[in-house]
């Protein structure tokens, strides 16, 4: 399976990361210079959210009501952190986003949790599904960074090999515009059959290294039971001229629903994709 991750010291230029991605590779950029402070802010956010405890053990001091409050205060306050949103922003930009046409979804700092008695929860252990099923965009590019040491049963899994093969899915059934909306309505679009296990791809890597991949790829959460949570960051891109374009991974299988353009904003000056989008489409 390692034949699908490229390892790059250093960003990539031009059409060096969307040939690479949008092919299926899953790239992990090593060296970059803007990833100490990525990481130096999340762990910050960590922290101080779980404070007096340690975030590492905290799973074994507070109950699973109270540990899932403090979840949600820690992705809302990295949501809303504009030192972490400008240092991803330049990070994107140092591994090879083109900062006027990029356009990133909300930032997330995301933990799955060793406490069984909070897998059953979709926004914590994700289901396989691809994001270009709800985004409705196949030029969107995923990126994915760990803050702590990472191992097979703590850690993200990949299906490659479902990148160029259809899979049955609820994405006709699903509409990111009813979201929020109705509280029983799903989180997000997923698999309706369970991906061969020998198709997996354990993403096993340091902090601070930085994985790129498309939206289209097959991928979850690993349940985690290793005794200790994971904390990782992760966002998505679009740019504007692969949009317009129509520059990006394989049409497979996605529901028709218009494209979730409204999630993505500009890097610097925060313009919705949407209005962009449409605004060019005019002109």
């Amino acid at each position: 399976m390692e034949h699908w991750i490229e390892r790059v010291t250093g960003g990539l230029e031009g059409n060096q990361l969307t040939d690479r991605v949008f092919a299926g590779k899953l790239v992990v950029f090593e060296g970059l210079k803007g990833a100490g402070e990525v990481v130096r802010l999340a762990r910050e956010t960590v922290k101080s959210t779980f404070a007096p405890h340690d975030p590492l053990t905290v799973h074994e001091k507070l109950a699973a009501g109270d540990y899932k409050s403090r979840i949600g205060e820690m992705r809302r306050r990295f949501t809303e952190h504009d030192e972490a949103r400008l240092a991803i922003e330049q990070l994107l930009v140092e591994a090879g986003c083109a900062p006027s046409t990029t356009f990133r979804d909300r930032l997330i700092l995301r933990t799955v949790p060793p406490q069984r008695e909070l897998h059953d929860d979709p926004r914590l252990v994700l289901p396989p599904h691809r994001d270009t099923w709800g985004s409705g965009l196949l030029c969107q590019i995923n990126w994915w960074m760990t803050i702590h040491d990472l191992t097979q049963g703590r850690t993200m899994v990949v299906f490659p090999n479902h990148f160029s093969r259809a899979i049955e899915n609820d994405s006709h059934r699903w509409d990111w515009r009813r979201v929020g909306k109705d509280p029983d309505y799903p989180r997000l679009p997923t698999a309706d059959v369970t991906p061969d296990a020998r198709d997996a791809l354990y993403l096993v890597v340091p902090p601070g290294a930085l994985v790129a991949f498309s939206g289209a790829h097959l991928h979850a959460s690993v349940a985690n039971k290793t005794g200790r949570p994971r904390f990782s960051i992760d966002t998505r891109t679009v740019d504007l001229d692969h949009l317009r374009q129509g520059i990006g991974a394989p049409d497979l299988d996605h529901g028709d629903v218009a494209p979730a353009c409204a999630w993505f904003r500009r890097f610097g000056d925060g313009a919705s994709l949407q209005d962009v989008a449409k605004n060019h489409d005019t002109t």
